[in-house]
């Protein structure tokens, strides 16, 4: 079975182009070149053609539901053999203005999102609840798709500080970093889940449908 990394992060741009390489333990899946700033994009959500997570409002209110998301979306198909226990990025991404003690420019990258999903889930009829799965408004738990949190990181090098948080958090200077997988319900998920149910959100087929990759004639 294959597959899909999704990969979605801003990214400010300083002199020189930040390189990403990624793998699957030491398999080289991609490796990513960034010349140009990835800033955020909004998107409306009212007519997306699956059921929405988003909180619905009264119809007659004057508010436009939008996601707000990095406007370049990353997707890699990784079969599963190459799968084994870890996902790793390697970021070369020294670049700084840093003169006699002083900085007052750099170059950094934000993660936003970081998924693994089976690549038949590209198809929106099936994001149906799987066996062991249930639908949940709030997000707390096990949720699928999961996210990878601090706590499933292994920091290999970083060239500056590294805070206890990953997602949304402005990273400047070089890093080597490994994200764990685990498998439940015979799926690979990033990060490792806890015991009990599993609860699905429509986040992800959400980003999809927004970026038109998600098949929903088929």
């Amino acid at each position: 079975m294959s597959y899909i990394l999704v990969l979605m992060f801003t990214y400010s741009r300083y002199q020189h182009d930040a390189s990403i390489r990624i793998y699957a333990n030491d398999y080289l899946i991609d490796e990513l070149s960034l010349t140009d700033n990835i800033s955020l994009k909004t998107v409306k959500c009212n007519n997306m053609p699956i059921e929405t997570s988003i909180q619905k409002y009264d119809r007659d209110a004057e508010l436009s539901r939008v996601l707000i998301l990095p406007e370049k979306l990353f997707l890699f198909e990784i079969q599963e053999k190459y799968l084994n226990n870890k996902i790793r990025f390697e970021v070369e991404n020294d670049y700084t203005n840093y003169t006699n003690g002083f900085m007052t420019k750099f170059s950094y990258i934000t993660f936003h999102h970081v998924f693994l999903i089976p690549k038949c889930l590209l198809h929106a009829k099936n994001w149906v609840l799987p066996e062991g799965m249930q639908r949940k408004d709030y997000l707390h738990g096990n949720i699928f798709p999961t996210k990878p949190e601090y706590k499933d990181l292994i920091i290999k090098t970083c060239s500056n500080t590294w805070s206890d948080n990953f997602l949304r958090h402005e990273r400047g200077g070089s890093f080597d970093f490994e994200i764990t997988l685990s498998r439940k319900h015979n799926i690979i998920h990033v990060g490792k889940l806890s015991p009990g149910k599993i609860w699905m959100s429509l986040e992800l087929p959400e980003i999809l449908c927004a970026f038109k990759k998600l098949n929903i004639s088929t």
